[in-house]
């Protein structure tokens, strides 16, 4: 009983959250600022707010640098804008 509850708490924090370009412009944060972060290029936070990023390492520093505000799931590679909420609704169901 006590892995499901954990095992709910650590799926909500990787799923509840907004996307990149919503945290972005919410906190108005260049993309340039959370390369310099992060430790990775403008362009390559460009390319994650669009399409994700398959990197786990990258997503995570991302996650963390963003206080954990970034969902993990909107940030993996193929991820759409919409997904992170889908996630919230159907994990509110």
């Amino acid at each position: 009983q006590e892995y499901i509850f954990l095992t709910a708490i650590f799926l909500s924090r990787i799923f509840k959250g907004m996307t990149l370009s919503q945290w972005l412009t919410e906190t108005k944060t260049t993309q340039e600022a959370l390369a310099d972060t992060v430790g990775i290029s403008q362009g390559y936070v460009a390319k994650i707010a669009a399409n994700g990023t398959s990197s786990l390492d990258v997503a995570l520093s991302i996650h963390e640098a963003t206080d954990r505000k970034v969902s993990m799931a909107s940030l993996s590679k193929g991820a759409k804008p919409d997904d992170a909420d889908e996630a919230r609704e159907s994990e509110d169901a």
